[in-house]
This record gives structure tokens, C-alpha cells and sequence, in this order.
């Protein structure tokens, strides 16, 4: 399973793609352009991506010509759980605090992503891409269990 996280300007561009997956117990990561992603893509097209709000990154991916057909979406499996219930907003920050006890700046802290210097984009791109991985592999054994 890859996380998936994609960052827009205000109008909507595509400006990068953060990737997570595991390696034993550890999430690594990516930062790829557009373009990189579309090589990179190519040979990855069968993996299950992790998403968080798949409609919208579904759409954009489209928008740019990849078509994923494996994905899970943890903004619906928190709302199968109920997590509005406990935690209020099924944002992914606000999940991902409650429920993983992983904090990160976000727009309101840093600006709008097209406006970050690239380092601090790609870590929070790559944070998010984390999260949802994370957040997944959690809520789909308690899915199970449930």
C-alpha cells in the first residue's frame, strides 16, 4: 500500500505528489512532480493507494490522465467508525492527532502550499501521504474487529 497526498495551488495545478509506504515498521517517503509521478506511475499502477478524501484526489488524478483503480480511503472509513462522534472534524490532521498522536504545522501555520518554500512542501505533503497510510492500517483493524 503507497499514501497518496496531493498538493493544488489555489486554482486547482497540481504542484507535487507526496508518497509513504512501509519498509519493516518504517513510513518512507517521496516529494514528485507532476511529471515524476507519471513516470513513476507507470510502473506502479496495480499498487493500493491510501487516500484521504479520495473524491478529491481521484478527480485531480484524472484531470491529468491516471486512472488509480486500488484505493482506500480513510476519510470514509472515519466515518464508518464514527470518528465525528469522539473527535469532531474528520480532517486528516485532526485524526491523525487523535488517533495516531501525530501533530504537524498546517495551512493556517505555513501559508498555502504553493506559497511554502519546496522543502517545507514536501514535508507536509509527505506528512500527510504518512498520516493516511498510518491512519488506514489503524482503522482497518478496527474496522475488522468491529
Amino acid at each position: 500500500m503507497i499514501g497518496l497526498d496531493i498538493e493544488t495551488t489555489r486554482d486547482g495545478r497540481i504542484l507535487g505528489l507526496g508518497l509513504a509506504w512501509w519498509v519493516g515498521s518504517e513510513v518512507v517517503g517521496a516529494w514528485l512532480t507532476p511529471e515524476e509521478f507519471g513516470t513513476w506511475f507507470e510502473t506502479h499502477r496495480d499498487e493500493i493507494f491510501v487516500l484521504h478524501n479520495a473524491k478529491f484526489d481521484l478527480d485531480k488524478l484524472l484531470e491529468v490522465g491516471y486512472d488509480i483503480k486500488r484505493f482506500e480511503d480513510t476519510l470514509l472509513m472515519a466515518h464508518v467508525l464514527r470518528r465525528d462522534q469522539e473527535v469532531g472534524s474528520l480532517g486528516l490532521k485532526e485524526l491523525a492527532l487523535a488517533d495516531l498522536g501525530m501533530s504537524w504545522p498546517g495551512i493556517e501555520e505555513l501559508g498555502w502550499p504553493e506559497d511554502m518554500e519546496e522543502g517545507v512542501r514536501a514535508r507536509y505533503c509527505g506528512n500527510d501521504a504518512a498520516a493516511s497510510l498510518r491512519l488506514e492500517e489503524l482503522y482497518r483493524g478496527k474496522i475488522k474487529a468491529g
